[in-house]
């Protein structure tokens, strides 16, 4: 839709229910993920911005009789997959157990790197809460930095390789930082990551020790952006 006045410039019909968020650079756009009833899926779309029309498609990965599963209280399980872009490359974080980078040109996949998930089950093994709310992958000096839904801990990836990269435990005085009450990898901002949750963290880069934060509680829903020298 156009942002003025909200007329439909562009339309695109698809094929089941879509979740993610969109990436605007000046000439395209990236919807992303989807699932339907036999599974759970990511996958990115390119689009012209002025027309709508379809550039590329690449499917990421899949998790197989997944569906649309629903979690405590009825709410429905919903990981997405998010992305950022950094020269020419699109890194997408799909909350599936997989890291991509993608040529944004073309949708060719230049790397694509698993982790181990660690998400809650039923016995029928249907996943009923995710560990956090979203949180769009960050890339800083080479480095892309991911805190998905399905893991617990912070996990660092290669930008040219994909290889997983071992991360220092973050220090909180004398005690680790536990990265199961982090809600939210807000940014990072000179040398340092912020991040939000039960607690709120400043951690140094160069070492990883972690400062907390006790007057600053964003809890589970809160959420939080880096604008200049500033955290709102």
């Amino acid at each position: 839709r156009h942002a003025g006045d909200g007329r439909i410039t562009a339309g695109l019909r698809g094929e089941g229910e879509g979740t993610g968020e969109d990436l605007r650079n000046t000439q395209r756009i990236y919807p992303l993920a989807k699932y339907d009833k036999n599974g759970v899926g990511s996958s990115e779309l390119c689009l012209e911005r002025e027309t709508g029309r379809p550039v590329w498609q690449t499917e990421i990965s899949s998790i197989l009789g997944a569906g649309a599963n629903f979690g405590y209280g009825g709410r429905l399980v919903t990981n997405l997959t998010l992305l950022t872009e950094w020269g020419g490359v699109l890194y997408v974080q799909t909350s599936h157990g997989t890291v991509a980078a993608l040529d944004s040109m073309n949708g060719n996949i230049r790397w694509l790197s698993q982790y181990r998930r660690s998400v809650q089950g039923n016995k029928y093994g249907q996943e009923v809460q995710e560990i956090r709310p979203a949180n769009g992958p960050i890339f800083h000096r080479g480095v892309l930095y991911v805190l998905p839904q399905d893991a617990s801990d912070l996990m660092a990836f290669d930008g040219s390789t994909g290889r997983k990269m071992d991360l220092a435990v973050p220090k909180v005085q004398d005690r680790n930082l536990d990265w199961k009450g982090v809600s939210h990898l807000i940014g990072i901002y000179r040398e340092w990551m912020i991040l939000g949750g039960n607690e709120s963290y400043v951690v140094r880069m160069k070492d990883f020790k972690a400062f907390s934060l006790p007057m600053v509680k964003t809890s589970r829903c809160g959420l939080a952006t880096v604008e200049g020298d500033r955290v709102y």
